[in-house]
């Protein structure tokens, strides 16, 4: 997994969403895994050292230390840190600036089948590591597996993994959905994600400024930017928070999503 972490598209493909001699869909392009491992030793080696080293700093000390509730993470996030959710377009004029990199927190496998464009990998969860086994880890299994959603533990090496990425920039964080820190009347500390999850861990452990993408990687395809790869939306549900928001349009688009794939697979 390490291999694909902070990797890039393969360079025979083109850079619009549009056209590439790999894909007989015009509208998304394939990733390819050689790059990705090929190109992995080469941007490690971009990561400036003063960066690695605050960052490795600041794992040492959370590597064991568990995540707080999300009420708890949500009041940092709004009145300590105030992070800024922006919008895919700003993320995409962010990035176009050459100060902030986008940066998914998917599972790598879901990163590979379609993200995108110019995205890197670091993700916050992993799949469930069986070879440890521990019988709270095994409830826990049970309860994703009877929600439709795959195994995961946390990924310890996430900050690590965010260093490599970031290749000394800024940060956009972003999930399937995006999550929202904004107040509702069914969600009072807004919808928890695992790109907010994953700003709180970058913020409290500081040394790269950290924003967030509302919508997720959905809203980006959303909004018809660059992807790499076929976005699967039956994904929005399949999260470990299903972070949608309560009420709008990415709640009913992913609803309609998942009502789809019940009925394909019946």
């Amino acid at each position: 997994m390490a291999s694909l972490l902070g990797a890039t598209p393969c360079g025979s493909h083109t850079t619009t969403r549009h056209a590439c001699k790999h894909s007989l869909n015009l509208r998304s392009r394939p990733t390819c895994l050689a790059a990705f491992q090929s190109n992995a030793k080469m941007q490690r080696r971009s990561v400036p050292h003063s960066s690695r080293a605050v960052v490795r700093a600041a794992a040492a000390t959370q590597q064991n230390v568990k995540m707080p509730s999300w009420e708890q993470m949500h009041k940092q996030l709004t009145t300590q840190h105030r992070l800024e959710s922006i919008s895919p377009q700003e993320a995409q004029k962010l990035v176009k600036s050459g100060k902030f990199v986008l940066v998914d927190v998917r599972p790598p496998d879901i990163f590979e089948k379609a993200h995108p464009e110019g995205a890197q990998s670091a993700p916050l969860f992993q799949s469930v590591k069986w070879s440890q086994p521990d019988f709270k880890k095994y409830l826990r299994a049970i309860a994703f597996m009877a929600n439709g959603v795959k195994p995961v533990e946390e990924n310890t090496e996430f900050l690590e993994d965010l260093a490599k990425a970031s290749k000394g920039k800024g940060v956009v964080l972003m999930c399937e959905a995006g999550g929202t820190t904004k107040p509702s009347p069914n969600f009072a500390a807004g919808k928890a994600s695992r790109s907010l999850k994953a700003a709180w861990k970058a913020v409290t452990a500081g040394g790269m400024p950290v924003k967030h993408m509302a919508g997720g990687v959905y809203g980006w395809y959303s909004a018809d930017l660059p992807m790499y790869g076929e976005y699967d939306k039956s994904n929005l549900g399949k999260t470990p928070n299903a972070a949608v928001e309560p009420k709008g349009q990415y709640y009913e688009e992913a609803q309609k999503a998942l009502e789809q794939k019940r009925q394909q697979e019946k």
